[in-house]
């Protein structure tokens, strides 16, 4: 894994809104432009794009869990799905390198990554998460990511939209980003 490929993109002056953090963009081959969106707990989450991502969590040096969402925005050269997503995870784990080294400096501990849970067994490149605080479930699937107001909303998406067979929804496991104790 070469992390010496990847750059953290930021505008000065731009005001980057609707969660969205930054880009990162790929250098080597394949190149694309990755952007980074943060989830927080008491938002409803407006993500609702089309592309490949990987959602991840981000444990700072202090503790505090944060999530994330790398979503795939501009592809200059052709690949598999398959190598793009480890591709985002190599994304993932620079961003985590350089936050690391901020936690470090600031609370004298590193931060770690932990990926979520997929949805079960049968459908592992679906992850469903609730937004605890804010009543709402945002879907991550191989071609997107759509919010929803329920389980049920999301599965029928699965069904209807995504044409997931209806049995592979009878076990879900829904990762829960909930707020922190005394953080409110």
């Amino acid at each position: 894994m070469d992390l010496s490929l990847y750059f953290i993109c930021d505008n000065p002056l731009l005001k980057l809104s609707g969660g969205l953090v930054r880009h990162i963009y790929r250098r080597g081959k394949p190149r694309f432009l990755a952007a980074l969106f943060i989830l927080e707990t008491d938002k409803e989450s407006t993500l609702n794009y089309d592309g490949l991502n990987l959602p991840f969590r981000y444990i700072r040096g202090d503790g505090m869990e944060q999530l994330f969402v790398l979503i795939m925005r501009d592809i200059s050269d052709r690949s598999t799905t398959t190598k793009f997503h480890q591709f985002l995870e190599e994304a993932a784990q620079y961003y985590l390198t350089c936050m690391s080294a901020q936690d470090h400096k600031k609370y004298g501990k590193k931060g770690s990554l932990a990926f979520l849970n997929p949805y079960n067994d049968y459908m592992p490149e679906v992850t469903l998460l609730e937004l605890s605080k804010a009543n709402s479930f945002v879907l991550f699937y191989p071609a997107g990511v759509s919010t929803f107001k329920s389980v049920e909303d999301a599965s029928q998406f699965l069904i209807k939209e995504l044409h997931y067979n209806e049995r592979l929804m009878e076990k879900a496991c829904v990762n829960v980003l909930a707020p922190l104790k005394g953080a409110d």
